[in-house]
């Protein structure tokens, strides 16, 4: 009989550690929703009855200045790390220069440098509107995390099939969690003044179109990480058991069950709230319109960001696997079996999300 030895689990994380990997992605997610916002949701600034657009061009320098100071935070402390020194060896550029050495630095030079132009790209759309601004915002905030998952070292087939699946679980949460975070933060401003009285038929619209438009993003964001996750669950944990009785499975069940709140907070607003803005808009209710879109809305939306950024707190705490340190077998290599398995796992989801998206507007009384 062949005993296989439990591995021991990865040290925990510091508070400093848990800080210092949520801030990062707290960056990078904002930046995403910045930009999802500005050239997606918001209407283009001059258009009338357009007010989102321009508040989220105000907080962009606070979002710039978050995201460059958290990426060099988080560098620096992989840096240190590596030379298994203190956070202030992790600015040193004798150390960076070892760090490059003995890791990718390809890699290294093509996520620095995205993460760059990144800031830059955000700033400049600061500066003046520009959908062309937004939408490199967009495409630079989810191409740099990800890009750090994409192997440039003579990758094999199992190397592409993971960073691709990481990097589109990365895209995946960004776009929900970051578009969430950033709707949150700019939503709360315009309830304030329903709330009050001032302008409280003034953007309605615009809100529910936005909250309509995020919607879709949602439901094809949820799309991709019930697919991803379930492949990084797969190749993490081996069997049920492991959810209890390894420190990984602890950790992947208490992000999945956050994970679950916000999908029943994101059900409630696609069943519940968006059908009841298209009855009212249907009617001419355009108090009611306000009501859910202005004031409603912002709530539940604070609520699944909150749960988001809990979600993040979580994921440094996601280290090693749960196979290793149950002495189990590893998944097996990504070949067409598995293949296949996923091709048959995002129809399923695709018809799981298409049916529940399907409701039924109700009548205005």
């Amino acid at each position: 009989m062949i005993v296989t030895s439990l591995a021991a689990a990865p040290p925990t994380p510091t508070a400093w550690t848990v800080l210092v990997a949520t801030g990062y992605r707290l960056g990078f997610m904002s930046a995403t929703g910045a930009g999802l916002g500005l050239a997606v949701l918001a209407l283009p600034e001059g258009t009338p009855g357009a007010t989102v657009a321009r508040r989220l061009r105000r907080v962009l320098p606070y979002l710039a200045t978050f995201l460059i100071v958290t990426v060099a935070l988080h560098f620096a402390s992989a840096v240190a790390k590596s030379a298994k020194a203190g956070l202030a060896t992790g600015f040193s550029p004798a150390a960076i220069s070892r760090y490059v050495d003995v890791t990718d630095g390809a890699e290294v030079a093509v996520q620095t440098g995205l993460f760059a132009v990144l800031a830059v790209a955000m700033i400049a759309a600061t500066a003046r509107p520009s959908r062309g601004l937004a939408w490199a915002v967009l495409v630079l905030a989810v191409a740099a995390p990800a890009a750090g998952e994409v192997p440039l070292d003579s990758p094999d087939g199992n190397d592409v099939a993971r960073g691709a699946l990481t990097g589109l679980h990365i895209v995946g949460a960004s776009l929900w969690v970051g578009g969430l975070i950033v709707l949150a933060l700019v939503a709360q401003p315009a309830r304030r003044g329903a709330r009050s009285g001032d302008g409280a038929t003034d953007g309605g619209e615009e809100w529910a179109r936005i909250w309509r438009r995020f919607s879709v993003v949602a439901l094809y964001s949820v799309g991709t990480l019930l697919v991803t996750g379930s492949w990084l669950a797969w190749v993490h944990v081996g069997s049920p058991a492991q959810l209890v009785d390894t420190p990984y499975g602890r950790a992947l069940g208490i992000k999945l069950l956050l994970v679950l709140v916000l999908l029943c907070c994101g059900a409630y607003n696609t069943r519940a709230l968006l059908p009841r803005i298209r009855a009212a808009r249907a009617a001419g209710g355009d108090g009611t319109v306000v009501s859910l879109a202005v004031r409603h809305f912002p709530v539940v939306t604070t609520i699944e960001a909150v749960l988001g950024v809990a979600v993040l707190f979580v994921v440094p705490f996601l280290a090693g696997s749960a196979r290793n340190e149950a002495g189990t077998a590893a998944a097996r290599s990504f070949d067409p079996t598995v293949f296949g398995s996923g091709v048959v796992l995002v129809a399923l989801v695709a018809v799981v999300l298409w049916a529940g998206s399907r409701v039924r507007v109700p009548a205005v009384t």
